[in-house]
């Protein structure tokens, strides 16, 4: 019994290699016909294994499939297939584990530069610097010091207890001359920076 193709219409976003008609325009299906010659090319379970394990050691994904035999513009419309509506369920395994190949990989990656260069790691890797979480790479911003000085005899606190005491002194006028020629010699005013 022949195989019912589906009709999905293919996204305006969709590449121009990836819309490219294998049955009067309808979508492609995990059997295309290639840029091979006009050869088949029937995706199996094993391809999608191969292409997955060249995946996790490094290998990008489209320089993948190609390792694997299959041409660039038939991965391209297999991978825009799996995320049409209802793609079949081999085009949907082969996106599937190709998204868990790439995480390997980076991991893998990750990883590895932890192990042997922490610094870098901690540069370019999850320890970096992100919009809303700080990390481990910006150094602190240098804390402003003020240039202006600050008279602290100026301060409410200071300034009641000095009143207090200068009430104190009252009795004693040589005494309260003597702190009072003293606290005029410490500047009155904040300059200006």
């Amino acid at each position: 019994m022949p195989r019912k193709r589906t009709t999905a219409a293919w996204p305006a976003s969709a590449p121009q290699s990836t819309r490219q008609s294998t049955s009067g325009g309808s979508a492609p299906s995990a059997t295309a016909t290639g840029s091979t010659g006009g050869r088949t090319i029937r995706l199996t379970d094993e391809m999608i294994r191969q292409i997955a394990a060249y995946i996790r050691k490094g290998g990008f994904p489209v320089m993948a499939a190609e390792a694997a035999g299959v041409p660039r513009d038939r991965f391209e419309a297999w991978l825009a297939r799996a995320q049409q509506p209802r793609p079949p369920k081999l085009i949907a395994k082969l996106l599937s584990e190709i998204r868990q190949a790439i995480a390997q990989a980076r991991i893998f990656a990750e990883l590895h530069v932890f192990q042997d260069d922490p610094k870098t790691w901690l540069k370019s890797g999850p320890g970096r610097d992100l919009p809303d979480l700080p990390g481990w790479t910006t150094t602190a911003p240098p804390q402003e010091r003020p240039t202006a000085t600050v008279n602290r005899l100026r301060d409410p606190t200071w300034n009641e207890f000095w009143g207090a005491l200068l009430a104190a002194l009252g009795p004693y006028p040589e005494a309260r001359a003597k702190v009072a020629e003293t606290l005029a010699q410490f500047p009155v005013e904040v300059p200006r920076a």
